[in-house]
């Protein structure tokens, strides 16, 4: 299949044009933004003019009319929960105040080391007490008290009872995986039970994906369907995955018929339930591993047997798209269609190459480590890393610059704030705010 490719304009360590997405990050008329000035934070107007007097070790922006602010105590940093006019909702009484959620609830680490939330009134509607509380965008939380986890709703209402070793959101975002007595069952989104207790835990598992989930029963590899019933008997396999829809990685042994110093010792294929029909027969020895991509068409990468091999791309027919000559695959947003293609140059430096499914382009990029996240209206942009100076920068998916790369640190795991057109950086040690125009509000 033709590659073509895209090389993007390179203007010694920045990308020449400016991204068309920035028209998209305009900072609201009445937007308080998070004002450095020496050691201390205040808020100002989008024109830099102070509005709240610089007061905190550290600051937020604002979420649902209210903002997480920090002060520094003879025990460490404790943060309270603030106002728009800057008056305390709270006392410093949290080591961490999470965003506020679809619920209205701030999730808050108090100083007894444990969790509750705050609503934006300042008032624990969740009680401090719960050694872990999560929030999956369910409208509840997963919750776990004297050593066990149940479910409970924004007013603390226990839905499901505190009584399995371990609860997790399954893959699909409908079900719940749960250990109980050591043994694994799935539950539904109504906490009803799909499966009784009877499965051992097996891996990194994600529970069900596309309708199923991989269980072992008695030392067997199976295939479930999400009512519960067995779909696929793997008890002749070392390992199965579910791949997409429809498709499951099936993984045979074959340490005893190879090195295991020059090879690995496993063999991958691809096997379709529905026809009952092997896509890649693992016992041919073709791949080492085949891992899902989680794009939409299907896509696959995939590594040879012999060790160090190289990574390529397969649709879920088992058909090359790409040759196997990268030293890496990564995907850089589930539904947007791109992939990254990670070529190491040397020890330190890599080449990274994007990839368009849809269109089956490829462009290049200049060495540098890129790291994805998706902004205001799922619009994917990629931090760039760049090895010759460890500075981050921001670029969109067509090398355009978002964010000079400036700054030392660019934590895009913890940038909540990206839809109002802000983002936290660093330089050296000390960290502050800037919008998507590159106005820096330090002082």
């Amino acid at each position: 299949m033709l590659i073509t490719s895209l090389t993007m304009a390179q203007e010694k360590d920045k990308f020449v044009s400016e991204s068309e997405y920035l028209k998209d990050f305009q900072l609201a008329d009445d937007i308080l933004i998070p004002y450095r000035v020496g050691d201390l934070f205040g808020y100002c107007d989008k024109d830099k003019n102070i509005i709240i007097s610089p007061q905190w070790t550290d600051a937020f922006p604002f979420k649902q009319g209210v903002a997480a602010v920090a002060k520094t105590f003879d025990d460490g940093q404790f943060y309270a929960l603030i106002n728009r006019k800057g008056e305390l909702l709270t006392d410093y009484d949290y080591k961490e105040i999470m965003p506020f959620d679809e619920n209205g609830l701030g999730r808050v680490f108090g100083r007894s080391l444990q969790w509750g939330a705050l609503n934006t009134k300042g008032e624990e509607q969740i009680p401090i007490g719960f050694r872990t509380l999560y929030y999956k965008s369910t409208g509840v939380y997963i919750a776990e008290y004297e050593g066990k986890y149940g479910i409970i709703d924004e007013n603390a209402k226990t839905l499901l009872p505190f009584e399995f070793d371990k609860l997790s959101l399954c893959y699909d975002g409908d079900s719940y995986r749960a250990v109980k007595n050591g043994k694994v069952g799935y539950l539904d989104k109504d906490f009803s039970p799909i499966t009784d207790f009877i499965y051992t835990s097996i891996g990194l598992d994600p529970g069900f994906r596309s309708g199923m989930a991989v269980v072992n029963l008695d030392g067997k590899n199976l295939v479930i369907n999400n009512k519960g019933e067995t779909i696929f008997d793997g008890s002749e396999y070392k390992d199965l995955t579910v791949a997409g829809d429809d498709l499951i990685v099936v993984s045979l042994d074959i340490s005893k018929s190879v090195d295991w110093m020059e090879f690995y010792e496993s063999s991958a294929g691809l096997f379709k339930i529905s026809t009952n029909e092997m896509i890649i027969d693992p016992k041919k020895m073709k791949y080492a591993g085949i891992g899902s991509l989680y794009t939409k068409p299907e896509l696959f990468d995939v590594f040879g047997l012999k060790r160090g091999s190289k990574h390529g791309i397969i649709d879920r027919k088992g058909n090359i798209l790409l040759d196997s000559e990268f030293d890496r695959i990564y995907i850089t947003q589930k539904n947007n269609g791109v992939l990254q293609l990670i070529k190491k140059i040397d020890r330190s430096v890599d080449e990274c190459e994007l990839y368009f499914i849809e269109n089956n382009q490829k462009s290049t990029f200049i060495p540098g480590k890129l790291f994805s996240f998706s902004s205001k209206n799922n619009i994917p942009f990629l931090v760039i890393n760049h090895n010759s100076n460890n500075l981050h920068g921001i670029i969109d998916l067509f090398g355009k610059t978002v964010i000079e790369n400036k700054y030392h640190k660019l934590p895009v795991d913890t940038q909540f704030f990206i839809e109002d057109g802000l983002l936290q950086v660093y330089k050296n040690d000390k960290h502050y705010y800037v919008s998507f125009n590159g106005n820096e509000f330090v002082q």
